[in-house]
């Protein structure tokens, strides 16, 4: 007879692979191999000026329209209960995330917004390195000014 327990995970883990990945999701041990639903990498960043963290979830499979991966354990090196100050946003990424794959509308970029998003980089790129270049000819020219001070040659 199958119970409730046998369809839904059991809890919320971080997995670390031999591969060195690190995945988190809803976890539900089988034996020889664990079911992980919606497992998603996290990606933590300092959020620069205001001393926060970003934690942005990105699907583990994403080209999978499958919610559920199947891992041997012979694959696991660690496993660990997911802080749970992190569940909120997990939970909130992997829903956004299964109803993207259940509506088939995973909102995906066309070659001409590829493009535009290319030149705009390149811009930016060209942009930082003429800063860089002005800076540096600025600070030549008060190198110069400090060896060839006018008015002490001419006092």
């Amino acid at each position: 007879m199958t119970r409730p327990t046998d369809l839904t995970p059991s809890r919320y883990e971080v997995i670390r692979l031999k591969d060195s990945t690190e995945l988190v999701g809803m976890t539900k041990d089988c034996g020889d191999y664990l079911e992980i639903t919606l497992p998603m990498i996290c990606q933590l960043s300092l959020i620069p000026g205001i001393a926060k963290t970003n934690a942005v979830f990105y699907p583990y499979s994403p080209l999978s329209s499958d919610e559920r991966v199947q891992l041997p354990k012979t694959e696991v090196v660690h496993r660990n209960t997911m802080n749970p100050q992190f569940i909120p946003y997990y939970d909130n990424a992997s829903a956004r995330w299964f109803d993207m794959i259940e509506n088939q509308s995973v909102p995906l970029a066309t070659a001409e917004e590829n493009k535009v998003r290319d030149n705009l980089q390149r811009k930016m790129q060209e942009m930082m390195t003429s800063y860089r270049e002005d800076i540096a000819f600025e600070e030549e020219l008060e190198d110069f000014d400090e060896d060839f001070d006018i008015e002490k040659t001419i006092h």
